[in-house]
């Protein structure tokens, strides 16, 4: 995360109403959905109301201290997903880092398309301070496991400099794979991401 120090009270104030603007947005768009558990094999339908992430984006359009943008691609970390950026009049910008996808192996488009959006409204929700669905209590860790895609080269390359010998065989058996390139996606992400936190966290040490 970038562009918290040194803060301006102009920027503060206007980060401050622009936060307080986006409070209380309607949760006006709802998902159906089923999940298998893993155990009984029976399918139970699910739903959960949202916050639209156009209504989001409209609503910091309407403040005309910021702009929003939100990149997506595989960043220098090898960790496909995307950005928030967020640009005040004063030229202070404000960037989390990269929040990874998680798209199943031989997803059409529109798939892809959906979990662009919903990463997109889901990382913004997380850096404003948004709670934009509902907190549903469904067992969701009881359903099945979904086929990810695979990890890019980019993250098999970052990964097999962070993991070898012994530390590389114990990786892959836990992940119960044969090589780092059958990898999923967001899992390559979460490691390459703890690994950075890690070395950050020894550099201040």
């Amino acid at each position: 995360m970038k562009g918290f120090e040194d803060i301006t009270p102009e920027i503060a104030t206007d980060l401050i109403e622009l936060v307080n603007q986006l409070r209380g947005l309607e949760k006006s768009a709802q998902v159906k959905y089923s999940v298998k558990n893993r155990s009984t094999g029976e399918w139970t339908h699910k739903s959960f109301d949202y916050v639209p992430l156009d209504n989001i984006l409209n609503k910091i359009k309407e403040n005309q201290n910021f702009a929003l943008l939100q990149p997506i691609g595989i960043d220098e970390n090898g960790i496909c997903g995307v950005r928030c950026v967020l640009v005040h009049k004063s030229g202070h910008v404000f960037e989390t880092n990269t929040y990874p996808f998680a798209v199943k192996e031989g997803a059409k488009l529109q798939d892809e398309g959906a979990e662009i959006t919903y990463r997109k409204r889901y990382s913004l929700g997380a850096f404003l301070g948004m709670a934009t669905e509902e907190d549903t209590d469904g067992n969701d860790d009881e359903a099945t496991n979904s086929t990810e895609r695979k990890a890019s080269p980019r993250q098999v390359e970052v990964l097999s400099k962070i993991y070898t010998g012994e530390n590389l065989e114990k990786l892959l058996r836990m992940n119960n794979i044969e090589k780092l390139e059958d990898m999923p996606m967001s899992k390559a992400s979460e490691l390459i991401g703890k690994n950075m936190k890690h070395r950050k966290a020894e550099k201040h040490d």
